[in-house]
């Protein structure tokens, strides 16, 4: 009786030790935290959907877990937390960073290349919408990269749409 008590605290323990990570982020309270990146992500986001100003704004007066230090993601930030896309996560072919940011030189048709579907499959934090970056487009005014986890897709939106918001710091 002794060992199966032993063996179900084990059990228990193990257990509450992988719920805390959750696909490479490791869950500490209000936040994760990417050990990979070192980042540390807003767990519980707001419902409402923001602009790009909106979003820019809300992150840096974000007083959250504790911090007042967060902001928007750049794109190259967000796309750390695209899973099952070879070609939009972080070193896949679709060239959009944080040091590509034109259309023509960047973008291309593996940006999009994974299909549609809102389960949360294309998101480490099963995210089905799309979400803000920083980092707006070189080539134009009135243009940020977006991470659209839906379809695992990298792509741009005008700055007055309304768009989801996952702060960083």
């Amino acid at each position: 009786m002794r060992s199966l008590k032993l063996i179900f605290f084990i059990f228990i323990i193990a257990l509450s030790w992988t719920g805390c990570r959750k696909r490479g982020i490791e869950i500490s309270g209000e936040t994760g935290v990417d050990r990979r990146t070192n980042l540390t992500w807003q767990l519980n986001i707001s419902d409402k959907r923001m602009n790009y100003f909106e979003a820019l704004n809300y992150c840096r007066n974000l007083d959250y877990a504790g911090h007042n230090d967060w902001r928007l993601p750049t794109i190259s930030e967000l796309r750390t937390l695209i899973k099952n896309c070879r070609y939009t996560r972080v070193g896949g072919s679709c060239k959009v960073t944080d040091k590509c940011l034109k259309r023509d030189n960047c973008w291309s048709e593996d940006c999009r290349k994974c299909p549609g579907e809102n389960t949360g499959k294309y998101s480490l934090f099963e995210d089905t919408a799309w979400f803000w970056s920083s980092s707006q487009r070189m080539d134009t005014i009135n243009i940020a990269w977006v991470v659209k986890f839906f379809r695992g897709s990298i792509g741009n939106r005008h700055v007055t749409l309304k768009g989801r918001v996952r702060c960083v710091r």
